[in-house]
């Protein structure tokens, strides 16, 4: 099974020159769109839907504001429609792969997903499911691809969490800066922001088998 990921491509569909390797499933880890405008999400939505990989999965993140708050039953009945599952505190499988998928980030700013550390992160990634293979967040965990002006800004409740489930690989975006892969506690991860710090399509979607 190849998998192709990419995150935080932030409204550049379609005629952007970005390649889109093929693959048997493709990934998108959140912030498809700026402000997450139907406009903007369904912009995304055709553009996500006409790329030829038979399986296409989609994590929201904190700019794709139209899924927070949202009926995540008839917004997932809806990207159905597209093509596409919604991952949303939930879970899909795929050849007998085990796909989780969850949009919360740590709270900054009037953006969606936005959860508290602590608490309230920890009752989050608490519903990850134990038997997960592939875990897809916006966020990244702490000290993982996570530096942003010099600061590890991922999230310590959700690095613990991993450190129980223990999934083959982490897929994740947010921080544009750290875009790549890498290993961490056992786990492979993989920064797969598409956009740099300036929102310009200049890092590559990421593959692995």
């Amino acid at each position: 099974m190849r998998l192709v990921c990419m995150s935080d491509t932030h409204n550049f569909v379609g005629g952007v020159d970005f390649e889109v390797p093929d693959g048997d499933v493709l990934i998108h880890a959140g912030d498809a769109t700026n402000l997450g405008t139907d406009e903007e999400v369904l912009g995304f939505l055709a553009w996500f839907r006409s790329l030829p990989h038979p399986h296409k999965i989609f994590v929201p993140g904190n700019h794709d504001r139209m899924f927070d708050g949202a009926d995540v039953g008839a917004m997932q009945a809806e990207l159905r429609s597209y093509g596409v599952t919604l991952l949303h505190d939930s879970r899909t499988i795929i050849d007998g792969v085990r796909f989780y998928g969850s949009p919360w980030c740590l709270e900054f700013g009037p953006w969606a997903c936005g959860v508290k550390p602590g608490e309230e992160a920890r009752a989050k990634w608490a519903q990850i499911d134990p038997k997960t293979d592939i875990l897809i967040t916006h966020t990244p965990a702490k000290f993982c691809l996570d530096r942003y002006e010099g600061v590890n800004v991922g999230c310590q409740d959700l690095a613990d969490r991993i450190a129980v489930v223990r999934p083959s690989v982490h897929v994740f975006g947010h921080i544009h800066e750290c875009s790549g892969q890498d290993s961490f506690n056992f786990v492979y991860a993989v920064n797969a922001a598409v956009c740099y710090a300036q929102y310009s399509p200049s890092n590559p979607c990421r593959i692995f088998d």
